[in-house]
């Protein structure tokens, strides 16, 4: 088999898989963001294509159109691809210089193959040309893309490089090696390995461009992602001192209330007007937990929060948390039932953070359920772990919905999470549970309702004598 077959066939076969890279680099870059310099890369590889078959036709073609446009194009397209990475690092662009380089290749072209015909010297002056383009672009990769990808890309560096050492060797091999050449697609078998190192450059080339883009788009994202964060702990940070500003008046109104209470027996004051007290004290309360799982929830953001255990008689503490959650069920017109465990049942826990977690999801509970619901609590404790369930006849927790229930400000067009509120409770009774070690389960109940389970790991539970 001659080399005439062999150059053709591998010209043939590098247009075909240089038309294939730019088909995949359209379709890449019309589903991503793309950035300056993507548009450049793109059409240089469907010249590039179009370069390679049309010199895949020599003999059979013009020589205008197989030799003269076909190199030309190769140049110009390589020229993109510096002007693209120009772009893409935002630098000076210098498209005089492609253009420059494009033209003087289309006339010396056109001098050597018409006027003075010598295939040896347009190889020279072909691969001078891509040794230079080449080289830039190596150049522009190593120094100013790193600031704008936070990578090296060194590999894709090395490519150019490796270009630029075979072309200088073409050039070696055609000036000083080389004998005469008749006919391009009869050359020496460097030709050949010339056009395999081309191609092979070219994918790796692709793949590198594509891959740049890809990292400065996760550059952005990080950065992003970043000022996100920084403004959600500015936020919480804002909520928090707001809170805390709120609990000194919050504060007196529990004080005053609990002395009003404590002083009414003596006034005979209507019955009333004591029960407007209690809810006044149980609002009070609750309004002061809710102040505290702001307060809570920014030390968890902040990597802040701590756990204080203390003995907790579990009967007493469940009877507060019903007192506390009774003036809000009441206004919805929903019943509580509350199934404590027996009498000095008492668990080392933290009492706040348990505290926190029943109250959100007694108030999520009652907050879903319908007028003249009721809300089923049972606190049990089962060997070394205190179980919390409570069930609801809500509508229930759409599938959706499941992946996002605790997250913090989570909100939905409909079903659980579109209701009043700020999607603070279960996100604070999942960071609270998992602060006490414990776990957290939402289920569906049929016909409709949810039912969150929380297991609290505590301490072997303490006798009456317990401090």
């Amino acid at each position: 088999m001659d080399y005439h077959l062999d150059i053709r066939t591998l010209t043939i076969v590098s247009g075909v898989i240089s038309l294939i890279l730019a088909i995949c680099m359209i379709y890449t870059f019309r589903r991503r963001k793309t950035y300056n310099g993507a548009a450049q890369w793109t059409l240089a590889s469907v010249i590039s294509s179009f370069a390679l078959i049309f010199m895949s036709l020599r003999g059979v073609a013009p020589d205008f159109i197989s030799i003269i446009i076909s190199n030309t194009l190769i140049v110009a397209a390589t020229g993109l691809i510096a002007y693209g990475l120009e772009s893409f690092a935002g630098g000076t662009r210098r498209a005089w210089l492609f253009i420059l380089l494009t033209v003087s290749l289309f006339v010396s072209f056109s001098y050597f193959t018409y006027y003075s015909p010598n295939i040896k010297v347009r190889i020279v002056i072909l691969f001078t040309i891509l040794t230079i383009l080449y080289a830039y672009c190596a150049y522009i990769i190593h120094r100013t893309i790193p600031r704008l990808t936070n990578l090296h890309n060194g590999l894709l560096t090395a490519v150019f490089g490796m270009e630029v050492i075979w072309f200088i060797l073409r050039i070696v091999f055609a000036v000083f090696l080389e004998g005469p050449i008749v006919d391009f697609m009869q050359s020496s078998a460097f030709q050949g390995v010339t056009i395999i190192v081309f191609l092979g450059g070219n994918v790796f080339i692709v793949i590198g461009l594509i891959l740049l883009n890809f990292q400065r788009v996760e550059v952005e994202l990080l950065a992003a992602m970043e000022v996100a964060e920084e403004a959600t702990r500015e936020k919480i940070g804002f909520i928090a001192q707001v809170s805390h500003d709120l609990r000194a008046p919050i504060s007196s109104m529990i004080g005053l209330s609990n002395i009003f209470r404590h002083h009414s027996k003596g006034f005979n004051l209507p019955d009333q007007f004591n029960r407007f007290l209690d809810q006044l004290h149980a609002s009070g309360e609750f309004l002061m937990i809710l102040l505290n799982n702001v307060l809570d929830l920014s030390a968890i953001e902040m990597n802040s929060a701590s756990v204080n255990p203390e003995p907790i008689q579990l009967n007493e503490w469940c009877d507060r948390i019903a007192q506390l959650t009774q003036p809000l069920a009441a206004e919805r017109g929903v019943h509580i039932q509350m199934n404590a465990p027996p009498p000095d049942t008492r668990v080392q826990t933290d009492g706040t953070r348990l505290s926190q977690i029943l109250l959100n999801l007694l108030h999520n509970a009652i907050k879903f359920s319908p007028e003249g619901g009721t809300v089923s609590v049972d606190v049990s404790l089962q060997r070394d772990e205190l179980l919390m369930d409570v069930e609801d006849q809500g509508p229930g927790i759409r599938p959706e919905e499941r992946e996002r229930l605790f997250e913090m400000f989570a909100q939905g067009p409909n079903g659980r999470m579109h209701q009043s509120g700020k999607g603070l409770g279960l996100s604070i009774v999942h960071r609270n549970t998992q602060l006490l070690d414990g776990t957290i389960q939402a289920e569906q109940v049929a016909p409709s309702g949810a039912r969150f389970i929380v297991r609290i790991p505590v301490t072997e539970p303490c006798r009456k004598e317990c401090p």
